[in-house]
């Protein structure tokens, strides 16, 4: 795994841990989210069972998101289409959740923690995907050779003179 692979499966794992942990909001008393709710100051939240569906639901989705983040960090080369898809779409989101917070004058601090850290995480991770991506194809056309190939006393890195059988006699 490359430099900018490990920064990818952190940053993809500092995401799935962040959204991941809206799961404890699922579960959370109506009345917690109340006293939270004014505390952001947003007032006091509205009643009606729409209103605890949308909080739990959201929650959940995000808790969802999390995981899969977490879980496409394990191998971020199998999984690089479903990276590449999640970024794209998040900053999408990102940008749509910037415009409704602006839209609809929700307080400056959430509008500043909600669309752009969205936007920046998954701008990120498409950058990250595309350094991974340039590295990798340096090592497999040999530009740069892994450190076991140098010590071993080579030019050509272990892939191509192995083969696929392993090392010849």
């Amino acid at each position: 795994m490359n430099r900018a692979e490990r920064i990818l499966v952190f940053v993809l794992r500092a995401m799935g841990i962040i959204t991941g942990s809206a799961l404890f909001a699922v579960f959370l008393p109506t009345a917690w989210m109340a006293t939270i709710h004014d505390w952001l100051g947003l007032g006091k939240l509205p009643e009606g069972r729409i209103v605890e569906y949308l909080a739990r639901s959201l929650s959940a989705f995000y808790a969802m998101l999390g995981g899969l983040c977490l879980f496409v960090s394990r191998d971020p080369r199998r999984y690089a289409g479903v990276i590449t898809y999640l970024a794209v779409s998040g900053a999408i989101f990102g940008v749509l959740m910037l415009g409704i917070d602006l839209s609809i004058a929700m307080p400056l601090h959430w509008t500043l923690q909600e669309g752009p850290y969205i936007l920046l995480f998954s701008v990120a991770i498409l950058v990250l995907q595309w350094k991974a991506k340039k590295q990798a194809a340096l090592y497999s056309r040999g530009g740069r050779m892994a450190q076991s190939d140098r010590r071993a006393g080579s030019s050509q890195p272990l892939s191509q003179r192995w083969g696929r059988r392993g090392p010849s006699a």
